[in-house]
């Protein structure tokens, strides 16, 4: 059994929320950009690149919010990870295609190469993975433990309010 202390799984949820949140806003700031930098890859059809460019965004933010904000997130988790194994299949594409892009993770200031994007890629599923082995554990993501007490009242035969 793999153990993960509460503040090593709060600081991956964090990194990856942080990231997650942080490319969504740069892309959604501008989205004919970011329609650029998916038409560069050539995997989709011309007439899906304008949606993915509009929506992909939105979810990205959602998602990092949600992992941000919540620490019982495994549904957000889900939808990272599905996020982020997209990613990184496309990357891996571009790079095994020899497609000299930069990987339009976040908006601007990269250089063209996808070593980096790849590893920044593997390193936040890794991220994770830490998260869901301290869902597993009962670890509430990164929040303090819960105590919960006994709140019933009992009231002794024959008193009565």
């Amino acid at each position: 059994m793999v153990v993960v202390p509460a503040v090593i799984a709060l600081a991956a949820r964090l990194g990856v929320a942080g990231a997650l949140a942080l490319a969504g806003a740069g892309h959604a700031w501008d989205p004919s950009g970011f329609a650029v930098a998916i038409e560069r890859y050539r995997l989709l059809p011309g007439a899906l690149v304008p949606a993915a460019a509009l929506y992909l965004p939105w979810l990205e933010l959602i998602v990092g919010m949600r992992l941000a904000c919540t620490s019982r997130a495994q549904g957000a988790m889900a939808v990272a990870v599905a996020l982020l194994g997209t990613y990184l299949a496309a990357l891996l594409s571009a790079a095994a295609r020899g497609l000299d892009i930069a990987c339009g993770c976040f908006r601007g200031g990269e250089d063209a190469g996808l070593a980096w994007p790849i590893a920044r890629v593997l390193a936040l599923l890794a991220a994770l993975a830490v998260c869901w082995f301290a869902a597993r554990r009962g670890v509430a993501l990164g929040a303090p433990p819960v105590v919960r007490q006994r709140t019933s009242l009992h009231v002794p035969r024959g008193i009565h309010p």
